[in-house]
């Protein structure tokens, strides 16, 4: 691969989550290390933080042991270089997406806009999502499933 810098990509909070952790089969450590390699930057709404943050927090509720883990999670969630898209038209893009794709909030809707936006290709591990957004457009798309216990 050459040294040229390629576009940008969109994931959710479920890949940064699933690389943070190690809860992952390998998918998000390999789609991350060739961004790397592909001199690719990453492109979030500006709630990305905000969602990894309250993923990390959801079962750790359950297992006290896991609270190390989730705040050295979010460390490294808080160091990583993201271009993070705070402009009013994701928002407004947002909210005309939600009902397009019937999503009952808007969380996916400013990541999926800041996508079709910017012309580049989002991820998630949501699989309820891709099912929603299946038929169109081309540029979601959906990490395997994890293996392993759930973060």
């Amino acid at each position: 691969m050459s040294g040229t810098t390629t576009s940008p990509v969109c994931d959710d909070a479920g890949i940064l989550v699933r690389l943070l952790t190690g809860h992952d089969n390998g998918t998000a450590r390999g789609r991350w290390e060739r961004r790397r390699v592909e001199r690719r930057s990453l492109v979030a709404p500006p709630l990305l933080r905000n969602e990894v943050t309250n993923a990390l927090h959801r079962p750790r509720r359950a297992d006290a042991a896991g609270e190390d883990v989730a705040r050295d999670a979010l460390r490294s969630a808080l160091d990583l270089p993201v271009d993070r898209a705070d402009e009013p038209g994701v928002h407004v893009a947002a909210l005309s997406i939600a009902p397009r794709f019937r999503l009952p909030a808007v969380d996916h809707a400013r990541s999926l806009a800041l996508s079709e936006r910017e012309g580049v290709d989002f991820w998630t591990t949501d699989r309820r999502l891709t099912n929603v957004v299946r038929q169109t457009p081309p540029w979601v798309h959906r990490v395997a499933p994890r293996y392993g216990p759930t973060p």
